[in-house]
């Protein structure tokens, strides 16, 4: 066990960059440039976009079959997943596109892509995607924005089991 401690202000979010694909990169660039003039919410909806997109890329790396497999193993398994009712024919990143993110985190504790603490803080990362995306009360703050980001950054983006292979082009 170790602390994260990396993103711990606004200031510090450009840390959540260090091991994003250039592709992450896009999004995460644009939400940290709403991010520093104060549009936090829309800088969740696209840090969590970004996130998502490695989550989704880490699935297609290990195997459709391999998480259609899960799904079935997860709504048997009972005991935690006693509530996971779901199953899916997922064959292509459309496909996977369409898995609602809630369930996503769930299939992905059961393949231990994520422990059950992870997918609780990253269900909170979800819950405040969705408040930021829909009208409400709450306000995201900067603390919160620190958070987030550093939930992502640890439970994610620097999350071994989440790692992508980098190809090289040979010229």
């Amino acid at each position: 066990m170790k602390s994260a401690g990396q993103v711990v202000s606004v200031s510090h979010l450009t840390k959540i960059l260090e091991n994003a694909t250039d592709e992450e990169k896009d999004y995460l660039d644009e939400a940290l440039g709403c991010a520093s003039r104060g549009f936090f919410r829309a800088s969740v909806v696209l840090g969590w976009s970004a996130a998502v997109h490695r989550m989704h890329k880490t699935i297609e790396r290990l195997g459709f079959d391999e998480f259609n497999k899960k799904c079935v193993e997860a709504k048997n398994a009972g005991g935690r997943f006693k509530r996971f009712n779901k199953s899916f024919e997922v064959h292509s990143l459309s496909d996977l596109r369409s898995v609602f993110d809630i369930d996503l985190l769930w299939v992905l504790e059961y393949w231990e892509l994520v422990d059950s603490n992870q997918h609780e803080r990253l269900s909170i990362c979800l819950t405040m995607r969705s408040n930021s995306a829909h009208p409400g009360e709450a306000p995201v703050t900067e603390e919160n924005l620190a958070s987030f980001y550093s939930d992502l950054k640890a439970f994610v983006f620097d999350n071994p089991k989440f790692k992508l292979l980098r190809l090289s082009l040979i010229h």
